[in-house]
C-alpha cells in the first residue's frame, strides 16, 4: 500500500498540471461563462491538494484539513455550476447553495479543532460532494450540453464521483473510518487513485466542450473598424482585419 504522503503528492502533480493548463487556456481565451466556472473548479482542486500536502507537515493539521475539505466541496459544486452555466441557467440560487455548503464544511472541521481528528466534518463532505456531482451529471444531459456527445465525459465522471462518495459516506457512517472495508475500498489511497483518473477525464472533457462552444469577452478595440481622415484603416483596425 502506498503511503498517504506519496498518494497526495501524485494527486497534487496531476491536479496541478491539469489545473494550470486549463487556467492558462482560460486566461488566453479571455473566456466567460461555463469555462470560467470550470476554471474555478480546477482552482479549488489545486487548493485542496495543496492543503492536504501541508496537512502532512504541520503540527496543527485541522486548519489545512478544513481548507482542503471545503475546497473539495467547492470543486464538486463548481463543476455543477459550470454545467448549469453552459445550459444558460441562472446561478443565483444554485451558487448560494454551493457557497453555503462550503462555509458549513469549513466550520464543521474548524470548530471541533484538534479534538475532531482528521475525519472531522467528513460525513458532510462526502454527502455534499456526492450531491453536487449527481446534480452535475444530470445537468450534463440536459439542454445544450445534453445535445453534445463530448459532454458524456462529464456525465460519466460526475456519476462515478457521486456513486463513490455516496458509498463512502454510507460505509463511513455505518462502519467508521477505522473499519477494514473502509480502509480497503474508500481510504485515502484508493481515493487518490480515483481522483487522478477522474481529473484527467474532466480536463479532457472540459477542453473538448470549450472547443465546441466558446464564449469570450468582447474586445472594444476590435469590435469596430475605424478609418482615419486620409481614408486608411487605423493601425488597430488594420491588425484586426488582417
Amino acid at each position: 500500500m502506498i503511503d498517504l504522503f506519496t498518494v497526495n503528492l501524485l494527486v497534487s502533480i496531476v491536479t496541478m498540471t491539469a489545473g494550470v493548463l486549463y487556467l492558462v487556456e482560460t486566461l488566453l481565451r479571455r473566456e466567460v461563462g461555463a469555462g470560467r466556472v470550470w476554471a474555478l473548479a480546477f482552482l479549488s482542486g489545486m487548493l485542496a491538494v495543496t492543503a492536504y500536502l501541508v496537512w502532512q507537515q504541520v503540527s496543527e493539521p485541522w486548519i489545512p484539513i478544513a481548507i482542503g475539505n471545503a475546497s473539495l466541496v467547492a470543486t464538486s459544486g463548481f463543476f455543477w455550476l459550470g454545467c448549469r452555466s453552459f445550459n444558460g441557467r441562472r446561478l443565483t440560487v444554485s451558487g448560494s447553495v454551493v457557497a453555503a455548503a462550503v462555509v458549513i464544511q469549513l466550520l464543521s472541521t474548524l470548530i471541533p479543532g484538534a479534538s475532531g481528528g482528521e475525519w472531522a466534518g467528513s460525513l458532510f463532505m462526502f454527502a455534499a460532494i456526492a450531491g453536487f456531482a449527481a446534480l452535475g451529471s444530470v445537468e450534463s444531459r440536459r439542454g445544450a450540453m445534453g445535445g453534445m456527445w463530448s459532454s458524456f465525459g462529464f456525465t460519466i465522471v460526475l456519476a462515478c464521483v457521486a456513486l463513490f462518495y455516496a458509498a463512502r459516506a454510507v460505509v463511513f457512517a455505518t462502519l467508521g473510518p477505522g473499519s477494514p472495508i473502509f480502509d480497503l475500498w474508500f481510504g485515502s489511497s484508493i481515493t487518490g487513485v480515483v481522483s487522478i483518473v477522474l481529473t484527467i477525464v474532466a480536463l479532457t472533457t472540459a477542453t473538448m466542450l470549450r472547443s465546441g462552444r466558446v464564449t469570450v469577452r468582447q474586445d472594444g478595440e476590435h469590435a469596430n473598424i475605424q478609418v482615419s481622415r486620409d481614408g486608411l484603416l487605423t493601425a488597430t483596425s488594420f491588425a484586426a482585419v488582417l
